[in-house]
C-alpha cells in the first residue's frame, strides 16, 4: 500500500521535487517530461522516477502521441484521485453557503434544508440499511456511514442494546455552527432503524466522538 502523502504546496515555493511535479501538472494540465525539466532544477531521470511513483499510486495517466518519424511523445495528466492531494476549502465554502441561506431565509430556511436532506438520505439508504435483525441493520448503517468518511463502528451491550460511534465528522464545521445537522442525523438513524435511538455524545458539542444508544424493540 502506498504511503499517504501530504497536501500539495500550491505556491510552488519551498516544495519538494515531488510536490513541484504535482504543482506543474495542476498548473499546466498536460505536461511532458521536457516541460517539467524546463521548469524544475531536477534531472530527467528524477522526474521520470516521480512520474512512475505517481502512476503506481493512480494519480497520473499517460497519453501517447505517435509521429510518422521519431519516437512517440508521452503526455501526463492528473487523475480524479489526484485532486485529493491538493488543498480544498469545502468546510469554509459550506459554512459560508449556510450563512447566506440563513441571511436570506432565516433559521427556518436552514432547518428546512436539513429536513429535506434527511428525507433524501432516507430514500437513498432505506434499501441498503436492511436486515432481519437490528444488528444486521446496524452493520449496514456502519458501512453506509464509513463510505461517507464517518469512521463508524457498532458494538452490543450486555442489556441487548447497541452503542453506535462515529469518530470523524466530514461536516464538522457546519455541524458546530448549525445544530440542525446533528438533529438531521439522529432523525435519519431513527427513521432507518425504526427503533429507539438516543444520542449520548456529540463532537459538535465538544465530545471526542458522536455516539448513540440504540435499543431493541421490547
Amino acid at each position: 500500500m502506498s504511503q499517504k502523502r501530504s497536501v500539495v504546496n500550491l505556491s510552488g515555493q519551498d516544495s519538494t521535487s515531488r510536490e513541484k511535479v504535482l504543482f506543474w501538472l495542476k498548473k499546466l494540465g498536460t505536461v511532458t517530461v521536457q516541460d517539467l525539466i524546463d521548469r524544475m532544477d531536477v534531472t530527467g531521470v528524477a522526474i521520470r522516477r516521480y512520474i512512475t511513483e505517481l502512476q503506481e499510486e493512480g494519480h497520473i495517466v499517460t497519453k501517447v502521441q505517435r509521429h510518422q518519424v521519431g519516437r512517440p511523445t508521452h503526455y501526463y495528466q492528473l487523475t480524479d484521485s489526484a485532486l485529493e492531494l491538493y488543498p480544498r476549502q469545502y468546510d469554509e465554502l459550506a459554512t459560508e453557503l449556510f450563512d447566506e441561506l440563513e441571511a436570506l431565509y432565516g433559521e427556518t430556511g436552514v432547518a428546512l434544508f436539513f429536513e429535506q436532506r434527511s428525507t433524501k438520505l432516507k430514500r437513498r439508504y432505506e434499501d441498503t440499511v436492511t436486515g432481519e435483525t437490528l444488528e444486521d441493520r446496524l452493520e449496514a448503517l456502519v458501512r453506509v456511514q464509513n463510505e461517507q468518511g464517518y469512521m463508524a463502528n457498532v458494538h452490543p451491550n450486555a442489556d441487548g442494546s447497541f452503542s453506535f460511534e462515529e469518530k470523524n465528522c466530514p461536516i464538522a464545521k457546519v455541524a458546530c455552527r448549525y445544530g440542525h445537522a446533528c438533529r438531521c442525523e439522529l432523525q435519519l438513524f431513527r427513521s432507518l432503524l425504526q427503533v429507539q435511538v438516543e444520542r449520548t455524545a456529540c463532537m459538535a458539542e465538544g465530545g471526542n466522538v458522536c455516539s448513540y444508544h440504540i435499543m431493541q424493540d421490547s
